[in-house]
């Protein structure tokens, strides 16, 4: 606690449902930090961490200051350009080891 209290990092963690909400929320409090919930709709500002029971947006973000604008946008192409990513085709070594 000493060390985020003097140099007051930004912090990405993952939150699970059930297990750390408590725990987490009396730190960042504590802190003074805000709570952010990345998801898949972008970076959303919450009052409270909850975590979601489907465990597919485990990830937080918790920060000194709120996070401007330009990081909301930055962070959507981030997820536009994730999700138009593909994996490399296989390998000529590959696709013949497949026939065997």
């Amino acid at each position: 606690a000493e060390f985020v209290r003097r140099v007051r990092p930004h912090i990405i963690c993952e939150v699970l449902a059930g297990r750390t909400e408590a725990r987490l929320e009396a730190f960042v409090r504590e802190m003074g930090y805000v709570r952010y919930r990345l998801d898949d709709d972008g970076i959303v500002l919450e009052d409270e961490i909850v975590g979601d029971r489907t465990y597919r947006h485990r990830d937080w973000y918790f920060g000194p200051e709120p996070l401007d604008d330009t990081i909301q946008a930055d962070y959507r192409h981030y997820l536009a350009a994730f999700s138009a990513a593909r994996p490399p085709e296989a390998s000529w070594w590959h696709r013949l080891r497949a026939r065997f």
